[in-house]
């Protein structure tokens, strides 16, 4: 059958089908997984990451005898199936946490560096500031994450959010997080609540 093994190699050591030169159907030859991958040219998935071999070897480039070929704790299946994340690359979107550790501990997106979109890397809200990166405004003090983190105010503390100014007649000031109804100076309930702390 042309696969690089001998008839009777494939009978009486590997147990192949000397008439198909690829008994399990992967894309693989028999001698290719015998010599060049040592896959089991029986077994269309040898690492049973839900990726037949030869799709690991000639799409991926992952390694068919591991199912988890980065090591980010997702099979390379999930990887390209489930998550579209690279399973070659343990940080798909270099946020600073493996694929893995985003699906399946903190529930961020593994392809999008900043998921609650405050300007800091899910990462950095985990490992650095402590702050949630599934919500742009931690303490719900009415100012983002990545706004309180560049002005130096903790995002883990809602009454530092506004700042307390001393204000002077007739001087313009500028009230952040603070929301007016369509049309009116009448200010929101929710911005009422902020003014008062």
């Amino acid at each position: 059958d042309k696969d690089g093994l001998y008839d009777e190699e494939e009978e009486d050591k590997y147990f192949t089908n000397p008439e198909n030169p690829d008994t399990d159907g992967d894309g693989l030859k028999d001698g290719e997984e015998v010599k060049n991958y040592t896959t089991d040219p029986k077994n269309p998935d040898t690492d049973g990451d839900t990726l037949n071999d030869g799709v690991e070897v000639k799409q991926h480039i992952t390694d068919p005898k591991k199912a988890d070929t980065d090591g980010d704790k997702l099979k390379d299946g999930e990887e390209v199936n489930n998550y579209i994340t690279n399973p070659r690359d343990a940080d798909t979107d270099g946020d600073g946490l493996d694929d893995g550790s985003e699906v399946l501990s903190y529930k961020t997106n593994p392809n999008k560096t900043d998921t609650d979109g405050d300007l800091l890397t899910d990462g950095d809200e985990i490992m650095k500031y402590k702050s949630n990166p599934l919500k742009a405004d931690t303490d719900n003090g009415s100012i983002d994450d990545g706004t309180e983190v560049n002005r130096g105010t903790d995002p883990l503390n809602a009454e530092d959010d506004i700042e307390k100014e001393e204000m002077k007649i007739g001087e313009m000031i500028i009230l952040e997080g603070i929301t007016f109804e369509t049309n009116s100076s009448t200010i929101t309930p929710e911005s009422e609540s902020i003014l008062m702390k």
